[in-house]
Order: structure tokens, then sequence, then C-alpha cells
């Protein structure tokens, strides 16, 4: 089997494993590809041939010639063992000289997040008299309301909506569901783009495109991209930085974080834990609460 073959059979497995992200399998893709080309150049055929020092080479490889950062070696790192575990499951490769070399430890940083005014002014500043804006706004509005993923948003069906609930049935990362709400001023909204998007329309999926499509990752983040530039704030804006918002909201207006853990969808308490975002201020009343004599 070739390089060509073995990749889009990985792929194929990862996303039914990954229940068809399309940011994954992307991820996925330039790293895996990027080490075959490697390969091909040092004329290493099969991946039996790649041993110890060919993978000492390659991180050597990462580091120094193209300079990535720790973030994106260790996700390189966890593709290419990915990638060896596969082979050694399902097509007898015996060796994972990956499984040894040790994933670089990333500094955390605090994500990017909108604060209210801003979200305000982005979702003020789209066009609501035609359809597409109309499902613009909507859309956006949701995944913030739920904070959404985008591969939750472009995967949610109609039938996932209790509009008397206010709930979203979400399938998330694994194939995990939960129950997510969302706000009452949404009800109406929604429920008017559906009716009228969905007119004459055989198709489940909530969110459609122009074309009556499903929409795709790289659609939803265009689309946020060319409304941020127009709303004149001065944001890189990205999808993710909704969910980010979401989150830091409910922690700052004081929800418990592991009912925001939950609503997120998080397997892990410290995933959450990072949007946990004080200002100057909420800084200085706890302090004088606790010292009413300072």
């Amino acid at each position: 089997m070739n390089y060509d073959e073995l990749l889009e059979r990985f792929l194929t497995y990862i996303y039914n494993y990954n229940s068809g992200s399309e940011h994954t399998i992307d991820a996925y893709r330039r790293d895996i590809e990027r080490f075959f080309n490697y390969l091909k150049k040092q004329d290493i055929n099969s991946l039996e041939d790649v041993d110890q020092l060919m993978v000492n080479d390659y991180v050597g490889h990462l580091r120094l010639d193209l300079n990535i950062s720790n973030s994106s070696l260790a996700r390189n790192l966890s593709s290419l063992r990915s990638l060896f575990n596969y082979a050694a499951k399902y097509l007898g490769i015996t060796n994972n000289p990956f499984s040894l070399i040790k994933t670089p430890k990333n500094s955390k940083h605090l994500p990017s997040f909108l604060f209210e005014e801003e979200l305000k002014v982005l979702f003020d500043s789209i066009d609501t008299s035609k359809p597409a804006g109309y499902r613009n706004r909507v859309m956006f509005e949701l995944m913030y309301a739920s904070g959404l993923r985008v591969s939750e948003l472009i995967n949610l069906k109609i039938q996932d909506i209790d509009f008397n609930e206010k709930l979203l049935r979400i399938r998330g990362k694994g194939d995990k569901e939960r129950l997510v709400p969302f706000y009452e001023s949404l009800v109406n909204p929604l429920k008017t783009y559906i009716e009228d998007y969905h007119a004459k329309i055989d198709s489940d999926i909530c969110f459609l495109n122009n074309r009556k499509e499903p929409f795709t990752a790289r659609g939803i983040q265009y689309l946020l991209k060319q409304i941020g530039i127009k709303s004149g704030l001065n944001i890189d804006l990205h999808p993710h930085m909704l969910r980010h918002s979401f989150a830091t909201h409910l922690l700052n207006k004081g929800m418990d974080i592991r009912l925001v853990q939950t609503l997120l969808g998080h397997s892990s308490l410290s995933t959450t834990q990072i949007y946990v975002h004080l200002s100057k201020e909420q800084l200085q009343a706890t302090y004088h609460a606790a010292f009413p004599r300072e």
C-alpha cells in the first residue's frame, strides 16, 4: 500500500471515529502529508522502515527548519502517533517510534473572547432585511447563546431543537450527547428562520448556506470573518470566540464552573478553567468584601 492509499484509509477511520469533524480531518491530513513527503525525500517507502533516528531527525526538521510552535509540534506528534497506532492495529506494523518522543509543554494562554458590548455591535451590524442576513444573525447568536462548537452548529438538526423547553440536543466530541439551553429572545427568530428558509427544502439540517446545502466549517469561519470586518470591530474574529465568550460571560456572572463544564461538554474540569477571566472590578469587589476595614 502506498502512502496516498494509507492516508485516505487512515482519514476515513479518523472521520468515523471523531464524528466527522472537518477541522480534525484537515489537521491530520496536513500533518501526515508533510511527514510522508519528508519520508519520500529520504527514500523511505514503508512505515516499517521508519526508526527512532529517522523520527528524531524529523522532529528536528519541524523545530529548526520549519520553526513551528510547541502547540503545532504537539499536534503533529499526536497525529503521527495515531497513524502508527492505526498501522499497528490494522496493517501489522510492529513499531511506533513516535511513542518515545516527549510532547512539548505548552504555556497556557487565555482564549480570546468578546465583551458583551462587542457582541452587541457584532450582531447589530448584520443586515437582517435579507434572508441570508436573517439566517446569519440567528445562527451566530445561537452559537453564542449555547456555546456551540462549529461542528455542533453545522450538524444541528431541526428535530434537535425543543422550542417549549428552549433546549438543544447536541452531539459533541466522541458522539456524546448533552442538552444546552438557549434564551427566550431567540425562540421566535429561530422559528421564523426555519419556517421561511426551509420552505420547500427537504433537509433536516438546521442551518443551510445560500445554495441550500449544509455549511462547512470553513464556510462558517469565512462568513463570521466578513461580518466582523463589516461591523468595524478591530478584532480577528473566529467562530470559537463565540464559544469562549459564552463560557467567560457565564463564569463572570457567577455560574458554578462545573455547570459551565457540563454546558460546554468538557470531559475535564481543567479545560473549562482556562475560561476564568477576572476583571479588575471583580478583583476589587472581592477584596473589599473580604476586607471591609481596609
